[in-house]
Formats: C-alpha cells, sequence, structure tokens
C-alpha cells in the first residue's frame, strides 16, 4: 500500500509516515503491525533528487548494521566476559522500482 499511494497527497494516503521517529536522511518512516518501514525517498531533498544515491545510503545503512553484528558477535567469542547487544532483524525490499 505504500508505495502504491507513493503519488497521493498526505490526506490521501491509507498509511501515513510516523512522526515520532526521527531523522530525514534514512526517507520516510512508517509503522504497521509494529514494524517499522523505511521507504528510501528524497523526500526532504538531501541528496538533491538523486533517488540512486538514496537508494545507495539505505544499502549502506543494511551494510553498517552488518558489521556492528559481526563485530560483536567477534568480540562476544573472544572475551571471558558476557557482551550481550541486540540488533533489528533488517532487509532490503525492492519493489516496483522502490526501495
Amino acid at each position: 500500500i505504500i508505495i502504491s499511494e507513493v503519488s497521493l497527497p498526505l490526506t490521501q494516503k491509507t498509511i501515513r509516515p510516523s512522526e515520532q521517529l526521527g531523522g530525514i536522511a534514512g526517507g520516510e518512516k512508517y509503522i504497521v503491525e509494529s514494524i517499522m518501514f523505511k521507504f528510501a525517498i528524497d523526500h526532504a531533498n538531501i541528496f538533491g533528487g538523486d533517488e540512486l544515491a538514496t537508494y545507495k545510503n539505505a544499502g549502506q545503512d543494511l551494510l553498517g548494521l552488518n558489521v556492528y553484528s559481526d563485530l560483536t558477535t567477534n568480540l562476544h567469542s573472544k572475551s571471558k566476559n558476557s557482551c550481550s547487544f541486540s540488533f533489528p532483524l533488517s532487509c532490503l525490499v525492492d519493489y516496483r522500482g522502490f526501495r
């Protein structure tokens, strides 16, 4: 629904972006059924309207999360002390030309 309604004005959207989540570089953020979706569009013109740069930014978010996850796993396996970090389950979805 989010992608299908991308061209609609905010007042006509079935699911509206969340105002509770901060940051603008990650695109519009939605909460649906307790799941957060980040819709990678350059709504704040940070990337000069370059959607490819917006998609690359979303990819870098996921890569960064993977690096932190790998780092903490390696630290945990080498340490005698308990080291516990939690990371969100994350994925990138490309659908109808959007990310």
